[in-house]
Order: C-alpha cells, then sequence, then structure tokens
C-alpha cells in the first residue's frame, strides 16, 4: 500500500481511538499516523549496503512487516506520538496499544497486494500474497480523503487534500473507463456530503471494507478463470502460482500471471488479462492497464479463453542450475515469477511481476559467475514451490 492511504488510514485510527478510548486526539492521531508508516523504514536498506536492490529486495517488507516488530515499533510510535501531540501526561497503555494496532494494519494493508509480506517471521518464513488490491487503491482514497479534510483543522491540509483529489480524478479520466472513473468520482462526492452533514468515521469504516470485499471475490474468480484456462490445454501444466493484480479503481480489470511447468520439464510463466465483466468493459480496455510485453517473452499460441498475452518458457534445468550461483539463489528467494536471460558473463534476472516492456525494471538484475556473495539476513522460503527443498 502506498504511504498516503497508510497516513490517511492511520488519521481515521487515531481519530476512533481517541474517542472510544478517551485519549488526547492529537497525540492518538500522530500517534496512529507514525505507526502506520513506521514499518516502511526498511527502505533504509536501498540506502546502507553495496548491493543495492537485490539487499532492499529481500528486506522491504520483511524484519519490519513481521507482528513481532509491531510491538516496538508501537511503543516507539506511541513516545513520538505522545511528544508531537503537545501531551504532558505519563504515557499510557492504551496509545501504546494503539500504535500497535496502527503498525499491525500497515502489515495487514500490504498484504492485500501482490507483492507479499512476511508476518510469522521469524517461525515461518513464508511470502504471503493477497492479490486483490492495487497498491494505491482510489476508492479507498476517495472515501478517506473526506473524512480527513472535515478532521482536519489546517488550511494548507485542506487545500493539499483537494488539489490532489482533483489530481487524481483527472487522472481517473486520462487513464481509466469513464464508467469507472465516473463511479469513483461519484463516491468521493458523496462520501464528501456525507462527512459535510455529520463527521463520523462509520461511514468511512464501512465504505473501506465494502471496496476489500469486491475486489477480494472479483480476484477470486479471476483465479478461477486462470484455472479454467489451463484445465483446457493439452500441454498438461502443473500450476504453481498464479498472481492478479487488478487495474486501479477497477474491480473488473485483472492482469493474471501464471506459473509452473509442464510435462516436458519446461518452466512456464504466462501473463495475461481478464475482464471480468466483457460486455462491459473489453478485454481490449483492459488491455491499455497492463504492459505485458517483454525481450525474454513470447507471445502465446495457444490460447482458447483469448485472454493469454505472452510467455516466458526455458528448460527448468536452467533455473536449478542458476541456483548455484549465491546471488542467483538470493534473488529467488525473493521473485515470485522468476525469469532470466543467459548471457556470456551469467544471468540477467527479473521478477515478472513487476517486468516493463524493456528489462531494467526495479527488480532488474545483472549476476556475474564470478560475483561475490554476501550474507543478506534475509532466511525466507522460496516463493516458487519447485525451488524449495
Amino acid at each position: 500500500m502506498d504511504n498516503l492511504t497508510h497516513s490517511l488510514v492511520g488519521v481515521l485510527l487515531g481519530e476512533v481511538g481517541s474517542r472510544q478510548a478517551n485519549l488526547p486526539r492529537k497525540a492518538a492521531v500522530w500517534t496512529s499516523v507514525i505507526a502506520s508508516n513506521l514499518p516502511d523504514l526498511d527502505v533504509v536498506c536501498n540506502l546502507v549496503h553495496d548491493e543495492g536492490n537485490l539487499f532492499y529486495l529481500l528486506h522491504h517488507r520483511g524484519w519490519t512487516h513481521s507482528l513481532l516488530a509491531v510491538i516496538p515499533l508501537g511503543v516507539f510510535s506511541s513516545f513520538f506520538g505522545n511528544k508531537i501531540g503537545n501531551n504532558h501526561k505519563k504515557l499510557s497503555g492504551k496509545l501504546i496499544l494503539l500504535g500497535v494496532l496502527a503498525a499491525f494494519l500497515h502489515i495487514a494493508a500490504d498484504y492485500c497486494n501482490n507483492y507479499g509480506v512476511h508476518p510469522f517471521s521469524p517461525f515461518l518464513n513464508r511470502w504471503f500474497y493477497g492479490d486483490f488490491l492495487f497498491i494505491a487503491e482510489p476508492f479507498i482514497l476517495f472515501i478517506l480523503i473526506p473524512y480527513v479534510f472535515f478532521r482536519t483543522q489546517s488550511q494548507i491540509y485542506k487545500i493539499l487534500l483537494i488539489l490532489f483529489e482533483i489530481i487524481l480524478a483527472g487522472a481517473l479520466f486520462l487513464i481509466s473507463p469513464k464508467i469507472i472513473a465516473l463511479m469513483i468520482c461519484c463516491l468521493g462526492g458523496l462520501s464528501f456530503f456525507i462527512h459535510y452533514k455529520k463527521t463520523k468515521s462509520l461511514p468511512s469504516v464501512l465504505g473501506i471494507g465494502c471496496v476489500l470485499i469486491v475486489f477480494k471475490f472479483a480476484s477470486v474468480y479471476a483465479r478461477n478463470k486462470v484455472v479454467e484456462s489451463f484445465n483446457q490445454t493439452k500441454d498438461r501444466i502443473k500450476i504453481d502460482q498464479i498472481v492478479t493484480s487488478p487495474a486501479p479503481g477497477n474491480p473488473f480489470c485483472w492482469a493474471v500471471i501464471a506459473q509452473g511447468v509442464d510435462q516436458d520439464k519446461n518452466y512456464i510463466a504466462r501473463t495475461g488479462i481478464v475482464s471480468l465483466a466483457p460486455t462491459l468493459i473489453s478485454e481490449k480496455i483492459c488491455d491499455s492497464y497492463a504492459k505485458l510485453s517483454h525481450p525474454w517473452t513470447q507471445p502465446v499460441s495457444y490460447n482458447k479463453l483469448n485472454f493469454w498475452k505472452t510467455e516466458f518458457k526455458k528448460p527448468l534445468a536452467e533455473l536449478n542450475e542458476g541456483k548455484k550461483y549465491c546471488l542467483f539463489e538470493n534473488f529467488l528467494k525473493f521473485s515470485r515469477i522468476p525469469i532470466w536471460n543467459r548471457t556470456e558473463m551469467g544471468w540477467e534476472v527479473e521478477d515478472l511481476r513487476y517486468a516493463g516492456k524493456t528489462n531494467g525494471g526495479f527488480t532488474y538484475r545483472e549476476i556475474k559467475r564470478d560475483s561475490k556473495c554476501f550474507q543478506v539476513g534475509a532466511p525466507w522460503e522460496p516463493p516458487t514451490a519447485i525451488l524449495r527443498p
């Protein structure tokens, strides 16, 4: 989840906490906002290690996104929230509990998209993926912004919130189907009207809950369409991973990736676009959301349901050979849909979830055969089941 949404959720939680637990309002809101963002302090991994993006990929949403970490993060947030909120009373257990809850909700929100989290580390080092929400979901933003607008007393914040909502609305009409953009803007207008009459947290909480339920059920439907497609093929691919990711603000359009191994021991990763309501929003319109072509992929030859677009296919033996190299093995602790290209010097690797039309995305990495290994401090199990011992 993006940090603006984390912050807006923090304001909502802080307001609710201040009323329900009888906490000083400013201290509660600041505690909740800080704790709602603090787990992302792992971004410094990109700055403090010579290996740059690989070290970051392994540690982002790692230790600071575990259930054990929410306690110290909550205590830290409540201490500084109490100070910034000018609360001269002794730090209370209720304020600490609010900070812990806010840090926990950060992890829960990050679980919703396809990047993944490690909530049970170090006891269970698996990745967990929600696969049902875009990283910056416009529906949630348009629900929360009006609530925060009427709760804040700062005119600068009010102006910034209105400007952001106007820019976001304009962007939606440029990149989204008009009916979807109109639905989101109408929801934002309704949210402003409700909170103008009486600013209460319940409508925002219910609205967010409805968005999560709709997108979750839509992701299950998209996943079932993928399984149906593979059941109709003749190449007998054993599916290992299915990744689903919705278009922003659009529960009808889904980018899907399916990865597995065929009967000839070939590693296969297919990308596609699924429209859950093709009479309302066609696959062609949904296609505009995703950049599915990549130099290492080819067009799909067998496409009975007409939503598969590209395919990466290489012998599984190549992947197993790459595992012999330390940096490649480290990359596979993060990469859910690894793709690769052999070079004279070694390997190029990337995660197909975040690969664009050309290699060089934020997961792209060159690995030379003579590259030195380094300790990553990340005992994660590889997301891809075929790579686990």
